[in-house]
């Protein structure tokens, strides 16, 4: 097969019917086939036909919580731009049309990405270096032989130190050349309050993936905390979820974290698809992570700079989008 992507429409309109009734908190969360919405299945392969895992998935540029291969639901109807990125290969793009209560069959080859050289320091040393919103599993300073070649995306993590602007810089991979860049950290005091440098973790999403927050150092982070049967949590969701469609493109992550009290993952499950949210969610199981910001209400809201500083701290608040757009354009400089 000579094209590196191919689509495929499957009409299923008579087989899928989603019919779907979830009671969270008193609240009747309810899809049917009556809303304009499709599927797009996505999956990718290397040139040898071998398929690809975990890649990251990018519906319209805004970063999905499922990665490769995975089933993207309740797409609404009509034209998509959907891009794939798997660490070591060329990045992909294609458009797909999608059809109410059809889906649509979406595969990606994708070539090596030949490797370049980049050399990453900091001051102090010995921060971890992250590209790409991943763990490289090295500190700095460090000089790679083999980062894979094009625009890369590269921000460093220190315990205890906020990052000073620039806390993200972006490079181009270019071999031969060498790509250079330098941080300033600053030390500081982690806490739960503004003004402290936010408390780091590693958490499961409900997709299985491992996700930390210092993978993030260098975006806007937001942390909403909530559970399926806390009202004013789903109230605002949609409301959060526009925000992400909005600034998702200016590199604004959200993660909502739920500690599992009383949940299982069929719970979150149903928060995900009665409110058809895209950004992640994650597991805190036994809460160890949400008892470091000592919650006492639901919905609490953190949001953190790229530096790793919080810069508001929103409790028993129904947030809205202008509030979040407020506050995401002031810390942008928009």
């Amino acid at each position: 097969m000579s094209e590196r992507t191919f689509q495929v429409r499957v009409n299923f309109h008579t087989i899928f019917i989603l019919v779907m009734t979830v009671i969270i908190g008193g609240c009747s969360i309810i899809a049917s086939e009556d809303e304009t919405v499709g599927s797009i299945s996505v999956t990718a392969f290397d040139e040898s036909g071998a398929e690809l895992f975990g890649g990251k998935i990018f519906l319209d540029g805004v970063e999905r919580s499922e990665t490769i291969p995975a089933i993207l639901a309740g797409v609404a109807t009509g034209i998509h731009a959907i891009r794939v990125k798997q660490a070591g290969y060329s990045e992909q793009f294609l458009n797909v049309t999608v059809i109410q209560n059809q889906m649509e069959m979406v595969s990606f080859t994708l070539p090596q990405a030949p490797p370049g050289l980049m050399s990453v320091e900091s001051n102090p040393p010995g921060a971890l270096i992250l590209v790409d919103q991943e763990s490289t599993g090295s500190v700095s300073p460090f000089f790679f032989t083999l980062m894979e070649s094009g625009l890369r995306e590269v921000s460093v993590f220190l315990d205890g130190y906020k990052t000073l602007s620039p806390s993200l810089i972006s490079v181009i991979v270019d071999p031969p050349d060498t790509a250079s860049v330098m941080f300033n950290l600053q030390a500081g005091t982690p806490g739960k309050d503004e003004g402290k440098i936010a408390y780091d973790f590693t958490l499961m999403d409900d997709f299985d993936n491992v996700i930390s927050l210092h993978n993030y150092r260098g975006h806007i982070v937001m942390l909403t905390f909530f559970f399926s049967t806390c009202q004013p949590c789903l109230e605002e969701f949609p409301e959060i979820e526009e925000a992400y469609q909005a600034y998702s493109q200016y590199g604004v992550v959200i993660l909502g974290i739920d500690p599992m009290y009383s949940d299982n993952i069929d719970d979150v499950h149903s928060v995900r698809t009665g409110l058809n949210l895209s950004f992640k969610l994650l597991l805190d199981y036994g809460a160890a992570f949400t008892q470091q910001y000592v919650l006492m209400v639901f919905p609490t809201n953190i949001i953190i700079e790229p530096g790793g500083e919080i810069n508001t701290r929103f409790e028993n608040q129904v947030i809205s989008y202008e509030i979040l757009s407020e506050i995401f354009d002031g810390i942008l400089g928009m």
